[in-house]
């Protein structure tokens, strides 16, 4: 990766390097993704500052549809926010004791 990233840099234009960089970290979010749901049957949500790109979650949305939720840009700018939420719908479906 180091490799194509130094030679993109001699010949690309900025813009096109922020795509590339763009995409080939959607590339390792959605097969990530892709492995956590082949072990866990849990929904996905999206949450933390990569999560606020429109290209990444455009992607995620085209490769999961549904299945995939994401916090409000407004919100993405913090990964805790993910956990946050995590910990609310918990909350809210066990009860304050947790069980």
């Amino acid at each position: 990766m180091q490799n194509q990233v130094e030679n993109k840099f001699k010949t690309e234009k900025p813009e096109d390097m922020a795509r590339f960089a763009l995409e080939t970290v959607a590339n390792a979010v959605i097969k990530a993704t892709e492995q956590a749901k082949e072990r866990y049957d849990v929904p996905v949500l999206c949450a933390g500052g990569v999560m606020a790109s429109r290209v990444i979650r455009a992607r995620m949305e085209k490769r999961f549809g549904s299945g995939v939720s994401f916090a409000e840009p407004t919100l993405s700018g913090d990964n805790a926010v993910g956990v946050a939420v995590l910990a609310a719908r918990l909350y809210r479906k066990t009860g304050a004791d947790g069980q």
